[in-house]
């Protein structure tokens, strides 16, 4: 299906209701699988500073707000989770930004990404079964 690509609160337009009302930044529009974007979009949205529960009840509320537009089942999520972990685990260009271009603009950007490497990496059992209870 067609993806955003990029579907993260940056990029997302809010009214006071909290209804999304606008998109923003479309250059990774591309095909794909449906559970990826969701699972990328839920990861960075709601857990980008840990596995606290306030993180765990804001992708409840996430899932269940998805779930009112599309179909997802908890076999789809967790292989929408497992594809973005292993994407996540290969990605690189945050390290060639500043490795190799001396850019350090995008360090905060990639202690994130590290930090999710590393949830993602000991605990993506854990946190898929804990999702799927969801």
């Amino acid at each position: 299906c067609l993806l955003h690509g990029d579907f993260i609160y940056p990029n997302v337009f809010v009214d006071d209701a909290g209804r999304i009302t606008h998109l923003f930044d479309f250059e990774k529009t591309c095909q794909g699988p449906r559970a990826y974007e969701f699972a990328r979009s839920l990861l960075i949205n709601c857990f980008d500073d840990g596995w606290s529960e306030s993180s765990f009840e804001l992708a409840k509320n996430f899932l269940s707000a998805y779930r009112d537009v599309q179909s997802l089942s908890s076999q789809d999520m967790i292989k929408g989770i497992r594809m973005y972990a292993h994407d996540l685990m290969h990605m690189t260009w945050t390290e060639a930004k500043y490795v190799i271009y001396g850019m350090d603009v995008q360090l905060s950007l990639y202690d994130r990404q590290a930090r999710r490497v590393e949830w993602l990496s000991e605990d993506l059992a854990d946190f898929c079964r804990k999702m799927s209870e969801i």
